[in-house]
């Protein structure tokens, strides 16, 4: 009997297990059968860690704005909406607001739901993303399913006014429909 033969215990498979260890089968990489779930890596890899990536907590990314960027983004988007708002006996049934997240511009309408009259919710319209580097903006509008496309006429604009601009022409009815 070898020093570590008493480690090692024969499965009736033929693999190896340590003592104590309960096995349900051994693993034949011939007999290895594909994932069929689809996606990033990251999340296979999420999924055999047992929760503990999932517990990290990662920093946010700080904010693409200085304080004086952010008050004039405000300053072009409030001006915006004040030009663009419905009148205020309109605006429990419909209004229009914005939030700035990141580095990121959302226009969206408030609504009450169709069949919860109490219930209020947001459409996502316009959305325009701050790119420092090239130091220009991309715009992105929504689709029915939920995802952010690029805006075919103009990908990027270069200023706040200029994507607001982009957004009151519409040329494909793309925002607001």
């Amino acid at each position: 009997m070898t020093p570590n033969a008493s480690l090692n215990h024969r499965t009736p498979n033929g693999g190896l297990s340590w003592p104590g260890l309960a096995v349900r089968g051994t693993f034949s990489p011939a007999r290895a059968k594909p994932s069929r779930r689809r996606g990033p890596v990251s999340s296979n890899v999420r999924r055999h860690t047992h929760g503990v990536a999932s517990r990290r907590k990662y920093p946010t990314p700080a904010m693409a704005f200085t304080e004086l960027e952010l008050a004039s983004l405000k300053r072009e988007m409030d001006d915006y909406l004040l030009k663009n708002q419905p009148p205020p006996h309109i605006r429990p049934r419909f209004d229009l607001a914005y939030r700035v997240e990141n580095q990121s511009i959302e226009i969206y309408q408030i609504m009450p739901h169709r069949l919860e009259k109490k219930k209020m919710i947001e459409h996502s319209a316009a959305k325009a993303t701050y790119v420092r580097a090239p130091n220009h903006w991309r715009v992105y509008w929504k689709r029915a399913n939920g995802r952010w496309f690029s805006y075919e006429p103009r990908h990027t604009v270069s200023t706040v006014a200029e994507f607001l601009e982009v957004v009151e022409r519409d040329e494909h009815a793309c925002f607001f429909g």
